[in-house]
């Protein structure tokens, strides 16, 4: 028998006697009895003379005749046996990939094998390649999608998991940026508007405690 083909032992060697090894098995030698089972990673077709490596984006378990297609959320580079989960960071939403994305600036993901990203939640950043949400520290605010903080300005404050600033109320002032909180207006001293940076001083005629509004 030809490489490829095999007889049974015990059969007359003869040209109708001689099988092509089936799908999923190779006979790389002449006059062969049996054939072998095609390894890990590679494909066999009927008839095979020896074994071919699984392309990039499919994966070929032992035995297999064909490769097949590497599935959504998994990834499968060359010689692969199966398919491989995307990692959280990560996500694949086609078939036949080598690879899976990171997640965007502003985008999660905590599973593996994920199709898609999360976005991030308000008062939480997300930078590229995520695999959770961290906490908008105290200072910065951080709208839903973000992917970086941003930066509390003078007349407002910003505690930690803050979504957008917030302004100073009236009776309260902030001179500096990054703050987490107000401070009251002095004795002596008053704020009757929002968001301000300073306070005003109390007119003659008047007197104006610690926080005083008017």
């Amino acid at each position: 028998c030809t490489a490829g083909r095999y007889a049974p032992s015990g059969y007359v060697v003869s040209s109708s006697t001689c099988t092509a090894c089936p799908g999923g098995q190779y006979q790389p030698a002449t006059r062969g009895t049996g054939c072998f089972t095609c390894p890990s990673g590679y494909y066999c077709p009927s008839g095979a003379t020896t074994y071919y490596a699984c392309p990039g984006g499919n994966y070929c378990p032992s035995g297999s005749s064909s490769y097949k297609t590497c599935p959504t959320g998994y990834y499968c580079p060359s010689y692969s046996s199966s398919y491989k989960a995307c990692p959280t960071g990560q996500y694949n939403p086609y078939t036949g990939q080598t690879g899976c994305f990171s997640c965007p600036g502003g985008k999660y993901q905590d599973a593996t094998s994920s199709t898609s990203c999360k976005t991030c939640s308000e008062g939480y950043y997300c930078p590229s390649g995520a695999s959770s949400q961290t906490l908008c520290p105290g200072g910065y605010f951080c709208p839903s999608g973000s992917s970086t903080t941003s930066a509390c300005s003078s007349g407002t404050y910003c505690p930690s998991g803050t979504s957008a600033a917030k302004a100073c109320p009236a009776g309260q002032y902030n001179p500096a940026t990054l703050q987490t909180d107000c401070f009251d207006c002095p004795s002596g001293q008053y704020q009757n508007h929002e968001a301000y940076t300073y306070c005003f001083a109390c007119p003659a005629g008047y007197y104006c405690v610690t926080g005083s509004a008017t």
